[in-house]
């Protein structure tokens, strides 16, 4: 992925609960994030694949172990 310079970013600020921001630091720290910023955008990015997927009529399974019941994820 390519680095955008400063000038080509947008300062965003967001009000987020406690909650969702201790999610945001409990994932920066499990993917080893250089910060909760880089948490979100991979967080859209990956939202972004799943709904090109939904919208080409495709479904997405989540499966949690190789023997393990499969689950449709369905996107709203």
């Amino acid at each position: 992925m390519t680095r955008k310079t400063l000038e080509d970013r947008t300062r965003l600020n967001l009000a987020l609960s406690g909650d969702i921001k201790d999610k945001i630091g409990a994932l920066q720290n499990q993917i080893g994030a250089d910060s909760m910023t880089e948490v979100v955008r991979r967080a859209v990015e990956a939202f972004q694949i799943l709904i090109v997927v939904r919208d080409n009529g495709g479904k997405v399974f989540v499966q949690s172990t190789p023997r393990g019941k499969r689950e449709t994820l369905f996107l709203m």
